[in-house]
Formats: structure tokens, sequence, C-alpha cells
């Protein structure tokens, strides 16, 4: 029988906790209000406590919101390596899309991408944050795989990274946009299969092996 992990110190758990209730509050104050409208003054106000207890945790906003970034991104970079461990280049591309779609599509996300659109023009390290955390981290799994199915002859020979881009653009389409202006209604499954079946047979026309012969 295999032992229980230990469990967290009383001291150690209270920590933690209190360090998600910041990061929450965070995120739901930088959704509401935008990064440069956020101050720690405000956080803080907001968790009860005072701004010297918030920098004990974070020591700057920057690092407030990239804790965040790695929170909302880390789950869905999981998930991907998760479903990229079995099947066919079909059968995993498929699943992957939808994944994507459903991630990319949800409120959550959404918010997130309009934040960084709006505020990374006066805070660029706002945009280079997103970006390191969140989609350099799902194209590293991406290109990771199709590099790997280039390697065993299941793709066409090409720069995975490159090619990484290329199915994540497709799986986006014009879906993204309309969603991140806010011009269209919410998914159905049927419409998240179909799109991305249309998606995967795009890619694979253009890098599935080539019959022999």
């Amino acid at each position: 029988m295999n032992a229980l992990p230990p469990r967290p110190a009383p001291r150690e758990a209270n920590r933690d906790t209190r360090r998600q209730a910041i990061v929450d509050i965070a995120r739901d104050s930088f959704l509401a209000e935008g990064y440069a409208a956020t101050s720690m003054s405000a956080i803080a106000g907001k968790l009860g406590g005072s701004k010297g207890t918030l920098y004990n945790y974070f020591r700057s906003k920057d690092e407030l919101f990239e804790a965040i970034m790695q929170e909302e991104c880390s789950s869905e970079s999981a998930a991907l390596a998760a479903i990229v461990e079995g099947g066919d280049v079909e059968d995993v591309l498929h699943r992957m899309g939808e994944r994507l779609v459903r991630f990319l599509t949800s409120e959550r996300a959404l918010g997130v991408n309009r934040l960084v659109s709006a505020e990374c023009q006066r805070f660029p390290q706002l945009g280079h944050l997103f970006w390191e955390n969140g989609p350099k981290l799902t194209r590293k799994v991406i290109s990771d795989y199709l590099a790997a199915r280039m390697q065993d002859g299941s793709l066409r020979p090409d720069d995975p990274e490159r090619c990484a881009g290329y199915l994540v653009a497709l799986f986006k389409a014009s879906l993204h946009q309309a969603f991140m202006w806010n011009v269209r209604e919410p998914l159905t499954d049927t419409e998240i299969t179909e799109h991305v079946n249309g998606a995967v047979e795009t890619f694979l026309h253009g890098y599935g092996a080539r019959p022999a012969g």
C-alpha cells in the first residue's frame, strides 16, 4: 500500500491559501479594471491586509501578473502534453484542436487576451510575460509533438516550430477575432467539431506523409 504524501504544515498551508487568495483577487481586478488602474494598494485593500503583507508574497505588480499567467496557462499546457501521449496523428490533432478551441474561446482566456492587447503598448512587459507563460509554452508542446511525428515519418519533414504556428493559426482561424471583438455567440459542440475537422484536414493536406511511389 502506497504511503500518503505528507500534509503541508499548517503555517505553510495558510501561506499557500493566502497566496492563492491574492492571485484570485488580482486576476479579477486586472480583468475588471485593467492593469494600469489596478494598484498593489487596491489589491491589498480587497484582500483585507496591508500592502506590506502583499509585498511579502509578490515583489511587484509584474510578478503578481506573471503568477496569474502561470496559473492560467500551466493547466492547459499540461492538458495538451497529456493529449499528445497516445493515438495516431489525426486523432491527436483532433483532440488537441478541440481542447485549444474550447480554451481560447472561453471567457477567462478571452479576458486575459483582451487585457494584454489593451495594455501591452503602455506596458510592454505584459506582452512578454503573457507570451512566455502562455502561447510560447503551448507552441512548444505542439512543436515537440510535430517534430517527433516528422521523425517517425508520420508527417512530412519541415520546421516543427513554424508548423506549430500554422496549426494554431488554423485552429484559431476567424474564430478568435470574432470572440475577441464579442461579435458571435458561444460555439456548440457540433460547430467546434466541424471547425477542428476543417483545420486538421487542411494541415494534413500540406504536412501529412505522402504515400510511397
